[in-house]
C-alpha cells in the first residue's frame, strides 16, 4: 500500500491481519497455515489529514496482528505535530528490519474471531463483533507527538510462541467449523 490518503476512519485506517486460507481450502497441514500477511509494504501514505489539510485523524492509522514475515511500514506522512498511530508495542518494522515472526499476537487474533462469522444474510450481526458499531470520533489531538504507545505485547512472554500457534490453529479450526455449519445450513 503506497501513496494513499487515509483520514477520518474512526476505527483504523489500515488493517493487516492473518486469515486461515489453508483451512478454508481443506488443507489441515499445520505448516501451510501461515501463507498470507507476508511481504506487505505500507509506504508514503498520508494519514490523518484531508486533501484540504483538515486534521481528521483515524482511530489508529495501522492495525496489525503481528503476523507475517517481510512486512514493513516506512515514510508515512501525518499532519504537522502528529505521529503515525498503531497498535504495536514498539515502532513498526521498517524496510531495513521487516517483520520476522509468522505467528500473530494471540490477543489481536482472538479479537477478530467473532467477526469471522459475519454473513450479510445469515449472520449480519455476529455476537462479540464490534465492526458494525460506530466507534467514538477520534480527537484532533490523536496522534500528537509523544503520544503513548500500546502496552507490551504478550508475545514476548515465556511460552507465548507455542501458545500462540495452538490458539491460532484452534481459532482457525473454529472458523472452519463455523463455515462448514453455514454451508450445511445453506444446502438444507
Amino acid at each position: 500500500m503506497s501513496s494513499n490518503q487515509v483520514w477520518d476512519n474512526w476505527r483504523q485506517g489500515f488493517m493487516l491481519f492473518w486469515v486461515p486460507p489453508a483451512l478454508m481450502r481443506d488443507d489441515y497441514d499445520p505448516t501451510h497455515q501461515q501463507d498470507n500477511s507476508n511481504f506487505n509494504a505500507f509506504t508514503k501514505n498520508e494519514l490523518g489529514y484531508s486533501p484540504k489539510d483538515e486534521v481528521l485523524p483515524n482511530g489508529i492509522d495501522f492495525f496489525w496482528d503481528e503476523a507475517g514475515q517481510g512486512n514493513y511500514w516506512q515514510d508515512n506522512l501525518t499532519a504537522p505535530g502528529k505521529e503515525v498511530t498503531h497498535n504495536y508495542a514498539i515502532d513498526l518494522p521498517d524496510c531495513g528490519h521487516p517483520s520476522q515472526w509468522p505467528i500473530g499476537n494471540l490477543i489481536k487474533t482472538t479479537q477478530l474471531l467473532p467477526c469471522a462469522t459475519y454473513d450479510r444474510y445469515s449472520e449480519p450481526d455476529p455476537a462479540g463483533c464490534d465492526w458494525l458499531d460506530t466507534p467514538e470520533k477520534p480527537s484532533p489531538d490523536a496522534g500528537a507527538a509523544g503520544a503513548a504507545k500500546a502496552a507490551p505485547s504478550l508475545v514476548d512472554q515465556p511460552g507465548a510462541p507455542a501458545a500462540l500457534v495452538a490458539v491460532t490453529l484452534l481459532g482457525a479450526l473454529g472458523i472452519r467449523l463455523a463455515g462448514a455449519r453455514r454451508r450445511q445450513r445453506d444446502a438444507a
